[in-house]
């Protein structure tokens, strides 16, 4: 793979991949307890992360399932941890059917109700998702609504953090353990990544442990899987294109076949790819991948 692909999508902490990978690692639950513990505001005494969490590998063009994090802390909460790097307008939704996926697969026929677990599912988003509200980490519990101080369902809660509005507050505490631990989560300031690595010995570790995933083989070859398929891609949609002018098929199905290829561009640049990548991948021009929106 050329060297250029590889310094242009560089991988972050908050790649989905990546972030479970290294918070599900065996060896690795210290991380997830100093962060989780700060955030619930709870001690954690046991952690035990799901066996459905080992890595499993995907591509762009068929990403099976959701890649997440649950795990299991006290043995009476369940956890499940999502980073979400771009909107695609259902957040609500989706977290709603996770919680209730995992709260419906608790018990079996016969089991005592008290034997439920809370669940909580927490929403890492590199997007806003209340432009209207202050504030970067969102805590949602149902209340009666002339009691707002009694929380009637304890067993659901969710938190959703925005990276954006994190970023940009206004006041930086890098004594906080959350806000170490987003400034390493977010990668995108190395030199507040260096800062909290200072004042938090298990990020320094941690940021270790992902220099050396990253520069896993396991990795890697999933970066050449991921180049890979966008040549391909590339190459059978032109295939069809010439194929179709050649034997005089309809114009709709050409257009359809030049839209085909500005779907993996812009695929192409979700994922970080160089723009002059782009350009000599899928015979676009500078102007015309400009003018994708992502």
């Amino acid at each position: 793979m050329s060297k250029e692909v590889q310094i242009n999508k560089e991988l972050k902490v908050k790649n989905d991949i990546v972030f479970k990978e290294l918070f599900s690692k065996e060896g690795n639950q210290e991380f997830l307890i100093d962060f989780l513990s700060n955030l619930l505001k709870i001690k954690i005494n046991r952690i035990e992360i799901y066996k459905e969490n080992e890595l499993k590998k995907h591509n762009i063009y068929e990403k099976s399932e959701r890649i997440d994090l649950r795990v299991n802390i006290n043995e009476d909460k369940i956890i499940d941890i999502e980073i979400q790097l771009k909107d695609n307008k259902n957040i609500i939704e989706r977290t709603t059917k996770y919680a209730s996926d995992i709260m419906s697969k608790q018990l079996k026929r016969g089991d005592d109700y008290k034997k439920i677990k809370q669940v909580i599912v927490i929403t890492i988003a590199d997007y806003i998702i209340w432009p209207e509200y202050k504030g970067y980490i969102h805590k949602s519990m149902m209340v009666l609504e002339d009691h707002r101080d009694y929380e009637l369902n304890k067993y659901i809660r969710y938190y959703y953090i925005e990276l954006p509005k994190f970023r940009k507050r206004e006041e930086k505490n890098y004594e906080d353990k959350v806000e170490q631990w987003l400034t390493f989560i977010d990668d995108e300031s190395k030199e507040e990544v260096e800062k909290v690595m200072k004042k938090n010995e298990l990020i320094k570790k941690a940021k270790v442990e992902f220099k050396y995933y990253t520069g896993d083989e396991e990795v890697q070859r999933m970066r050449e899987i991921e180049e890979r398929n966008y040549r391909d891609k590339i190459s059978e949609l032109a295939y069809e294109r010439d194929e179709g002018k050649k034997e005089g098929k309809k114009e709709g199905k050409i257009i359809g076949m030049e839209l085909g290829i500005k779907k993996v561009a812009k695929m192409m640049l979700k994922n970080g790819v160089n723009i002059n990548m782009i350009c000599k991948y899928t015979n676009l021009s500078k102007e015309e991948v400009s003018k994708i929106k992502i």
